[in-house]
């Protein structure tokens, strides 16, 4: 995504803009009354031509000055760059819901697996946590690159039982996080939140210092399926999701079958890695309005000699 870090700067182009339409004006009716009063029509076709060239090369230094007006608007453009210094937190619910069969057998085995495949496909040296709430949140495990670890802490996770508390396995995930550096969140759930904090007021909170947040949801949003030992249905919250990922500049993907949930931690492992960075395109633009001006000079000794 382009940006700009003094885009009033941008306002420069308008008198610039107005200047080389003026400039073009005045040269096309000085061109209109050369041909009219012309006696050597054989060369006017020339005469076009050369004029056509010329309209190019003078309309390079306006480019050029547009270009560094650019410049100095400070541009900037958002991409995607490899780290090695990242550390995420898998956040693994594990309430009475994630016991709902309509993942097979359940929501809670089809995570775990997904979760297996997760830390398996993570870039070896990623700090990895996990994180397991039900009515409160529960640290299985601090970040740590060890991948034996990693995958003993997932054996640790509860079986489902209790409420949902989102909120607080965000807050609980961000505490383990450093202060700097590639920080990124998981959250696995069905989404339904029914605890303090608002999951989407930390989140909010989160986002703005920099931790990314992404949310898969598991299950349907309407189903038949049930939670054990209750008449209540299990659905997902779908919108809670997408708005806790939004807020934490992250991505939701939702899934309703355990090669879906596969796919989007396959996704995630790839993407845990990387983080987007401000690459600055002033030189760029410096560079560009110098090679035109260079190409406009040119051109005119060209013409000149021609």
């Amino acid at each position: 995504m382009l940006s700009f870090a003094h885009p009033w700067v941008l306002l420069l182009l308008v008198p610039l803009g107005a200047l080389a339409w003026w400039g073009s004006a005045v040269r096309k009716a000085q061109r209109a009354r050369t041909l009219a009063y012309s006696s050597l029509p054989a060369v006017v076709p020339f005469a076009r031509d050369a004029g056509r060239m010329l309209a190019w090369l003078r309309a390079l230094p306006y480019l050029a000055a547009a270009l560094l007006v650019v410049a100095l608007a400070a541009p900037r453009i958002a991409v995607p760059l490899p780290t090695h210094d990242a550390a995420a937190v898998l956040c693994v619910d594990t309430s009475g819901s994630m016991g709902a069969d309509d993942f097979s057998p359940s929501r809670a085995v089809a995570a775990r697996a997904a979760a297996r495949d997760f830390v398996d496909a993570l870039p070896e040296g990623t700090r990895l946590g996990v994180v397991a709430f039900a009515s409160t949140a529960q640290v299985v495990l601090a970040p740590t690159e060890d991948r034996a670890e990693q995958r003993l802490a997932l054996e640790r996770i509860p079986t489902p039982n209790g409420a949902t508390a989102i909120g607080a396995a965000l807050a609980t995930a961000a505490s383990l996080l450093p202060a700097r550096g590639r920080r990124a969140i998981i959250l696995l759930t069905d989404g339904e939140n029914n605890r303090p904090p608002d999951p989407q007021h930390v989140a909010q909170t989160l986002g703005s210092r920099g931790v990314v947040i992404d949310t898969v949801g598991i299950g349907l949003a309407q189903t038949a399926a049930t939670i054990p030992g209750t008449n209540e249905r299990a659905g997902l919250d779908a919108p809670g999701l997408e708005a806790i990922a939004a807020a934490g500049h992250g991505t939701y993907a939702q899934t309703s079958s355990a090669p879906e949930l596969a796919r989007a931690f396959a996704r995630l492992a790839r993407a845990v890695t990387w983080e987007r960075r401000a690459v600055p395109l002033a030189n760029a633009c410096v560079g560009t309005a110098l090679l035109l001006f260079a190409l406009g000079s040119a051109g005119r000794i060209v013409l000149q000699r021609a």
